[in-house]
């Protein structure tokens, strides 16, 4: 199984950094919106006849969510450290 991008530790430039955080935060607001709109969906089944695909979608984009979270915030510690050691 190859690693996650998070995993990679790779030495990344300033404006890598900065591209790699606005691909990143593009790709939450899409899951973001997509998590919403499937939360609509559930909704229409009422809180007991979820079918279980949906239950499941909904359980991988909460995950996913929270994995571009953390990936986003390790990339914005890195990019501070990198200005930071530019400017000291």
């Amino acid at each position: 199984m190859p690693a996650r991008p998070e995993e990679i530790v790779k030495a990344m430039n300033e404006d890598e950094l900065i591209e790699e955080i606005s691909h990143n935060e593009a790709l939450l607001r899409i899951q973001r919106r997509n998590l919403r709109a499937l939360e609509l969906q559930i909704a229409q089944h009422g809180p007991f006849d979820v079918p279980l695909h949906m239950q499941l979608a909904h359980d991988e984009l909460r995950a996913e969510i929270t994995r571009l979270t953390h990936t986003r915030r390790d990339l914005q510690a890195r990019l501070r450290r990198a200005q930071r050691n530019r400017k000291g």
